[in-house]
Parts: C-alpha cells; sequence; structure tokens
C-alpha cells in the first residue's frame, strides 16, 4: 500500500509523508505505474513535492517479476537479520560505548577455544560477573576476598 509500506528510498524516510486522500487509502504502488514509467498526472494529483521528487528518484525497471518487500540494508534487498542489526544498534540507539572496533573483531577468527573467546569478549566488555559489576547492578554480594576475608 502506497501510504503504509515503506517504498521511498529516501535516508531520513522510507513513508510517503503526503496527507491519506480519502477514496485512495487502499492504493497500491503498482497502481501509479504504467510498464515502465510512472502515472505521472496520478502522482502529483495525491503526493506533495516532497513525495514527488522521491518517486522520481526510483527507476522502473523489469515489472515482469512479482512484487515484493525489499529490505533497504542488504545490497540485494533480501531481508536478513544482521544488517538490520546493525543498522539498529548504530543509528538507533546510543551506544558508542558498546561499539567494538574492527581489529577485536579479528579475535573471533583465532584458533583458540570458543569459550576462551567468549571469556575474553566479556572480560573485555566489562559483562564478567564479578563482584563489583555485580553490586552496581544491585546483587547483594560482599567486597572481601572469598580466600582472606579482607577488604580489596
Amino acid at each position: 500500500m502506497v501510504w503504509t509500506n515503506l517504498w521511498l528510498r529516501e535516508d531520513e524516510n522510507l513513508y510517503v509523508t503526503s496527507e491519506k486522500i480519502q477514496g485512495l487509502e487502499n492504493t497500491k504502488v503498482a497502481d501509479l505505474m504504467s510498464g515502465e514509467s510512472w502515472y505521472w498526472g496520478i502522482i502529483a494529483g495525491i503526493f506533495n513535492d516532497h513525495d514527488r521528487k522521491a518517486i522520481s528518484k526510483l527507476a522502473l525497471l523489469n515489472r515482469d517479476g512479482e512484487d515484493r518487500l525489499i529490505s533497504k540494508f542488504n545490497r540485494h534487498g533480501i531481508y536478513t537479520v544482521r544488517p538490520t542489526y546493525r543498522y539498529a544498534t548504530e543509528t538507533l540507539v546510543d551506544n558508542v560505548e558498546y561499539q567494538v572496533s574492527r581489529e577485536w573483531l579479528k579475535m573471533w577468527s583465532l584458533k583458540i577455544p570458543q569459550r576462551v573467546k567468549v571469556f575474553l569478549w566479556r572480560a573485555m566488555r566489562g559483562v564478567l560477573p564479578t563482584r563489583i559489576p555485580l553490586q552496581d547492578r544491585g546483587v547483594p554480594c560482599t567486597y572481601c576476598c572469598p580466600f582472606c576475608e579482607t577488604n580489596y
């Protein structure tokens, strides 16, 4: 549907920004096309300047195939979790402190046991369940050394 699907290829907004027109709520993108061109008369009548400009940037190529949803986050248009998750964590969430450098990612290809990789990753990210982080999260545990019972 023209009004509810993500079909524009603008970086800041994939939705149509024009007001819905009563009676045209169920208009499909295919209803705006004629072969390999747009029905510009219809488009000019129902969309604002911003949307018309975005539509003009869309190339109409092979229309023989069936309509399908595509993903903006994959260069082939196929939806997969990884690029969508990467987009969400890089742009939608303020997570500078959680970002990992590319050099650090090479650790996962080392020929060492997986449990060692996970331990190193958790240690470097500060998420090992040691006493101080546990206390910071509200888990009651002592600051005393388990062996000599002195504070550290």
